[in-house]
């Protein structure tokens, strides 16, 4: 297999995303290994500070913060395949083709072209398609991808690994890429995403894709991207534009939900939770991960949150509730306030729950025989002259004082 050296244009990328690059372009190189070419290789540059603007603070004033910068390159090798190379990969997305391409060959005539196969000429719809040029007459081709295989004699491996080249070459020849636009676009700070879906979830509530389409509202990952943006390029807001901007509460809710999801690594009790965990693990999300990470701070977040208050509000109750009285002693309780009553039948007739709790919050239980819902009013205070029968603590760790004989004293 002949190969053919290519080279992107240098390009700055944020510092703290340069470790993923090199995890990227590693993953890249095992790929071209696989198809006989020499390994892509990433070339790192100086590095350079530059002061970016962050947000727009109570008094008004803009605040600015110093970004750490890197310059790259990467330079490698494109596989030639019986005589043809790949120069483009063809991806239909609507009514246009997204062209994926570092040949520096001008193939806009294709982002509106009708995709079609050259090599078996059937006529049907294309979603994906490649172009070679022959490298002797410089002739293009477009094969569709079911007939690359047949069209260069690859293997479903070669195949695979050919789509890996594509992906990342024509990333790298992107206009985006070597202008930065591309790591802003694909390297999203994970913690700034999730403070614009907070952001995006106090504007409109959390709504998934789903729900998205049978409601007005926007669904959250999307609106969390438009307001990730205009954070990222404040000079690209409109006048008069009302999207909200992150603010310092935004972020501080994003720190505490990401550590969280985090921490969830090793002891997730769902599925989702895990992939949650493992998509919030590193600094950078890409854009087929935005979805599952907004879930994280509209949805997982707050259930968890809403639980935590939930158990310290009943931690707090039992607390409150202690045993009174002393087991088998007839005494008299005093301001007892009725919260509930019920009657269920037994094989001996009617019984009757009663439960209240006393001025000081501790829960006393009665059991009677009977129907007795008619004779007692929920709500209502009553002085009680009863038998203690037991001591117990409920499902809910609640100490429960249990009576007997009861009758209404005074």
């Amino acid at each position: 297999m002949a190969v053919e050296s290519f080279s992107s244009a240098p390009f700055a990328i944020e510092a703290w995303t340069l470790s993923y690059v090199e995890k990227r372009v590693a993953k890249m190189a095992k790929s071209a290994e696989r198809v006989g070419g020499n390994a892509p290789r990433l070339v790192v540059g100086e590095r350079f500070t530059k002061q970016t603007f962050s947000h727009v603070n109570d008094f008004g004033e803009k605040v600015y913060i110093s970004r750490e910068y890197v310059n790259v390159q990467v330079e490698g090798e494109r596989p030639m395949l019986k005589g043809w190379k790949p120069v483009a990969n063809l991806v239909k997305v609507g009514d246009f083709n997204v062209i994926r391409s570092s040949s520096g060959l001008d193939l806009e005539t294709y982002a509106e072209k009708v995709n079609v196969c050259e090599h078996c000429g059937t006529k049907r719809r294309r979603n994906e398609t490649w172009l070679f040029q022959n490298e002797e007459t410089g002739k293009l081709k477009q094969v569709a991808r079911t007939c690359v295989k047949d069209f260069v004699g690859m293997s479903d491996i070669d195949l695979k690994d050919l789509e890996r080249w594509a992906k990342l070459t024509g990333e790298v020849g992107s206009p985006e890429f070597t202008t930065g636009a591309w790591a802003a676009a694909n390297y999203t700070d994970v913690l700034t995403y999730m403070a614009a879906t907070a952001a995006a979830v106090a504007d409109c509530g959390w709504v998934s894709k789903g729900k998205a389409m049978e409601c007005d509202r926007p669904a959250t990952a999307g609106y969390a991207c438009h307001i990730y943006n205009l954070h990222q390029n404040p000079a690209a807001r409109p006048k008069g534009d009302t999207t909200p901007r992150i603010t310092k509460e935004d972020f501080e809710y994003a720190a505490e939900a990401l550590a969280w999801v985090r921490s969830k690594l090793e002891t997730a009790d769902s599925n989702y939770l895990l992939n949650a965990a493992r998509a919030c693990q590193e600094d950078v999300v890409l854009s087929k991960l935005e979805g599952i990470i907004a879930s994280v701070v509209g949805a997982a977040y707050p259930r968890h949150c809403k639980a935590r208050e939930e158990k310290k509000a009943a931690e707090s109750q039992v607390s409150v509730s202690n045993h009174v009285g002393e087991i088998k002693k007839r005494q008299v309780f005093e301001g007892l306030t009725l919260d509930s009553i019920t009657v269920r039948e037994s094989d001996f007739g009617p019984v009757t729950n009663l439960w209240f709790t006393d001025a000081e919050g501790n829960i006393m239980h009665w059991r009677a025989s009977g129907d007795r819902e008619d004779a007692w009013g929920v709500g209502k205070t009553y002085n009680l002259k009863a038998t203690v029968k037991s001591h117990w603590v409920n499902n809910r760790g609640h100490k429960v004082t249990s009576v007997s004989r009861a009758v209404v004293h005074g």
